[in-house]
């Protein structure tokens, strides 16, 4: 992560940022397919750390403008804090992981980080699966299945 890259409540976070570089690094993956993108936070640091081979990223977002500050497009960090990556950057806004899911084939990793409640990000792993490889990764970020009562 660029060290001067602005920080926007609600990113994902320093060890998080860590996690998901080295998965991405290591599966080296072509294309790669991101469910939710807000700010575009994370689809700047999937783009970085694809960098070396070029990879690109599918990013998909139900909204067209930032959820917490409808004044700004969705993505708008990507053009702020790291231009060179547009070229390797498709997004794709107003639709959604079924449109991922044709769009696309042979991925082998995706990063699901939309609607957060139960049973959406199921939803999107389902709705992802035509257009992943048998052997494809998920990366699900703070999702939430539902409350479970202590001593369960």
């Amino acid at each position: 992560m660029k060290p001067s890259m602005k920080r926007i409540d609600g990113n994902i976070g320093p060890n998080d940022i860590t996690f998901y570089q080295e998965i991405i690094r290591r599966l080296r993956p072509p294309l790669m397919i991101e469910i939710g993108v807000a700010s575009g936070f994370s689809s700047v640091v999937a783009l970085r750390a694809m960098a070396d081979w070029g990879g690109r990223l599918a990013s998909y977002d139900i909204a067209t403008h930032c959820y917490y500050n409808p004044t700004l497009p969705v993505g708008f960090l990507v053009g702020q804090e790291y231009p060179e990556g547009l070229d390797r950057w498709e997004l794709h806004t107003g639709k959604t992981s079924q449109d991922a899911g044709k769009a696309h084939s042979g991925v082998i990793l995706a990063f699901i980080d939309g609607d957060h409640r139960h049973p959406a990000p199921s939803e999107d792993v389902e709705a992802l699966k035509p257009a992943m490889a048998p052997d494809a990764w998920f990366v699900l970020h703070d999702i939430s299945h539902g409350r479970v009562k202590r001593g369960c």
